[in-house]
This record gives structure tokens, C-alpha cells and sequence, in this order.
């Protein structure tokens, strides 16, 4: 009993494996263990809606004709369990935070499929022993993630296109480009998520039904096309995965070339790529904007590519001793520093009289009109903190 469970689940854990380690952003462990779950609940909905669409159907159709065998694994069985599927994984994740690459969507689609799969596997094994089992593993197990592979491609465009079509009216709305035909049609991808696998599902399972050589010849030669395009097309997807905040930035400027240099590929949010465009061009005086918020953003709609980006001053490591030490700092009698900007360019060079801090390298009162400087060091004696 507990050998036949193992080598049930064994082939749907073997392919979520692999699938997981052509990711090249890993989901974290918590999302994938839901998907499976969602699949694994997902069976239950879908066998009852599977014996009532049966069932209704055999009242008015002899189950043995080949329109009721079409409607049966067509419109019910396949309808049934590829859209329960569809909709637990597309509920779970259209708004998750972690849906943000290429290949996240033919991951999610593929572990709820393999978790119904796997559950599934279960129930027929434990009745059928090991023959079923070796012949499920081959078929079955194979082609239920073979549809979500389809699922999941389709899936991962419609949440790549719709990102493209928020930020192309975001952008607009900003007078940052005019609108081009043709627009991002991206509602057609969703439809197609949920009819290929469909189709597939209810060819292959139609296709066994109809117990002739010919039609299991055409089911198997389906089953070989499928573990070909759908192998390619896991590592293809793998290798062209992209993060969305990547991925959108280039896809507009491939339909907008006017925006090449003017958007930052930072975020796959709209207002953060704008925000970066702004950061980049705004000019050097308002460089407030990081402490004091985000700038009023039509202001700077129109300002256009040609305004150059500024140019960023890096700051000396404080690790080094000369870091802040534009000249030669003059020693005093009682060995301080007779200038209190020694260690201040480009200000003004004023005698210090009285000093009150005589152990201070840097001949100044601590917290006194610097509380942002690197050298401001607490009261009192620092002989250990010469430089920080």
C-alpha cells in the first residue's frame, strides 16, 4: 500500500524538480507547497461536477455515440478539471507580489497541475497496482503537466502584455509618448490559458475512448509531440526569463524607440519607472527629491530626453584617513588643528580661538551646525575615533 502511494506521487514530484530548478528566480518554497494544495483541493470539485455533467448528459444521449463521447470529454471532463485548475491558480495568483518574471506563470500553472495529478495518480494506483502505475507515469502523470505547460505560457503573457498596456496609458497620461496602433491586446492571452489545454486535454482523453487503432495511434503520436514541444518549451521560457521591472522598460521602448534613455528599467510598476526617469533628468539643484518627496510629476512631464542626466559625486570611503583632508592640516601648539575645517573642502578657513577641545582632531564642538557630517563625534575626549 505505502510502496504503491510512493510510486504514485514519485513521478509528479520528479517533474516538479526539475521544472523548479529551471527557475531561475526561485518562488519561495511556501507559494509552490500552496499551488500543490490548491491542485490537490481542486479534484474534489472537479470529479463531482464530472459525475453530475455525466449523469445528466447519458439522460438524454447514449454514452457509446461519438457526439455524447465529444461532449463528455470535451465539455465536461476537460472543461471540468483544466478550468478548476485555472481557476484556483489564477485566484491565488493574478495580484501575488512574487508574480513578477516570465517563467512564474508556467510554474504556477504546472505545480497545481501536477498536485491534482498526483492525487489523482493515487486513487488509481492504489486500485491498479503496478502496471498502472508504470503506465500512468509514462502518460498520464506527463500530460497533465504538458496542458499546464500551455496554460502557463499563455498565463505568463497575459500578465506580461497587461503590465505593458498600464504602462504605456501611464506614460501617456504623462505626455511622455502617443498612443500606436496596434494596442496590447492582452485579454486574448487569458482566453487562450483556459481553451488550448482544454482542446488537448479533451483530444487525448476522446481519443482513448474511441478504442481503435487508429485513434490510439493519433493519441500516442500526440503524447510524443507533447513531451517534444513541451520539454522545448520549459527550457526555451527558462532561458529567456526575465524579472517584469526588465522585461516591461524593454518592450515599450521596442514599440516606443523615444523612450530609449528616458525609462529605467527599475521597477515593473509604472510609477517607479517613471520616478526613475525623473531622478535621472530632473535637474542637479533639486536634488531634495530624496529626503524631500517625490517632485510634482507633470512638471517634469514635458521636460523631454534632452535635459542630461547629472552626474553623481561619489563619496571617499571613510576608511580612509585622507578622505576629507584637502590640504595639509596645520598643527597647533597644544597639538590640535589650528583650522576647524581642516577636514572640510572647499569652506572657509577660520582660526579657532579657546578651543575647548584640545584632544579632537578635528578642533570643533561636537553636534554644533554638522549633525549630518561623518566626523561628528560625541563630547568629551577622542583620542580612538581620529578618523571614522
Amino acid at each position: 500500500m505505502i510502496y504503491l502511494v510512493l510510486l504514485a506521487v514519485a513521478p509528479a514530484a520528479a517533474l516538479m524538480a526539475y521544472v523548479w530548478k529551471k527557475d531561475k528566480s526561485k518562488e519561495p518554497p511556501k507559494m509552490l507547497a500552496i499551488l500543490v494544495a490548491l491542485g490537490v483541493a481542486s479534484c474534489l470539485p472537479a470529479a463531482l461536477l464530472e459525475r453530475v455533467g455525466i449523469s445528466l448528459l447519458g439522460s438524454f444521449l447514449n454514452p457509446d455515440t461519438v457526439i455524447s463521447k465529444v461532449i463528455t470529454y470535451f465539455f465536461i471532463v476537460a472543461l471540468a478539471e483544466e478550468g478548476l485548475k485555472f481557476l484556483f491558480m489564477f485566484l491565488y495568483t493574478r495580484n501575488h507580489k512574487e508574480f513578477d518574471g516570465l517563467f512564474d506563470g508556467m510554474i504556477y500553472a504546472i505545480f497545481v497541475s501536477l498536485g491534482f495529478a498526483a492525487f489523482e495518480n493515487i486513487l488509481y494506483v492504489v486500485e491498479g497496482g503496478l502496471k498502472v502505475a508504470v503506465m500512468r507515469a509514462i502518460l498520464s502523470v506527463p500530460g497533465h503537466m504538458f496542458f499546464a505547460v500551455f496554460m502557463g505560457y499563455y498565463y505568463s503573457m497575459w500578465h506580461t502584455y497587461k503590465l505593458c498596456d498600464e504602462s504605456e496609458k501611464y506614460f501617456a497620461n504623462l505626455r511622455m509618448l502617443t498612443p500606436k496602433a496596434p494596442p496590447y491586446k492582452y485579454q486574448g492571452y487569458l482566453a487562450l490559458a483556459l481553451i488550448v489545454p482544454i482542446g488537448i486535454h479533451g483530444f487525448y482523453d476522446f481519443a482513448l475512448s474511441m478504442e481503435s487503432g487508429l485513434f490510439i495511434v493519433l493519441a500516442l503520436g500526440l503524447m510524443v509531440a507533447l513531451y517534444i514541444i513541451c520539454f522545448m518549451r520549459i527550457r526555451n521560457m527558462s532561458k529567456r526569463d526575465m524579472q517584469d521591472y526588465q522585461l516591461i522598460p524593454m518592450l515599450l521602448c521596442q514599440k516606443y524607440p523615444e523612450l530609449i534613455g528616458v525609462i529605467m528599467p527599475r521597477n515593473a510598476h509604472p510609477m517607479n519607472v517613471a520616478q526613475s526617469y525623473y531622478q535621472q533628468r530632473m535637474p542637479a539643484q533639486n536634488n531634495a527629491y530624496a529626503t524631500a518627496g517625490a517632485p510634482n510629476m507633470n512638471a517634469y512631464a514635458t521636460a523631454g530626453a534632452q535635459n542630461a542626466a547629472p552626474k553623481q559625486q561619489s563619496r571617499p570611503a571613510y576608511n580612509n584617513p585622507n578622505a576629507y583632508r584637502p590640504n595639509p592640516p596645520q598643527q597647533g601648539a597644544n597639538g590640535g588643528i589650528t583650522s576647524p575645517n581642516a577636514y572640510r573642502p572647499n569652506m572657509p578657513q577660520q582660526p579657532v580661538q579657546n578651543n575647548p577641545y584640545p584632544n579632537n582632531p578635528n578642533n570643533y564642538a561636537p553636534n554644533q551646525g554638522y549633525p549630518n557630517s561623518p566626523n561628528n563625534y560625541p563630547k568629551g575626549n577622542n583620542q580612538n575615533n581620529n578618523y571614522r
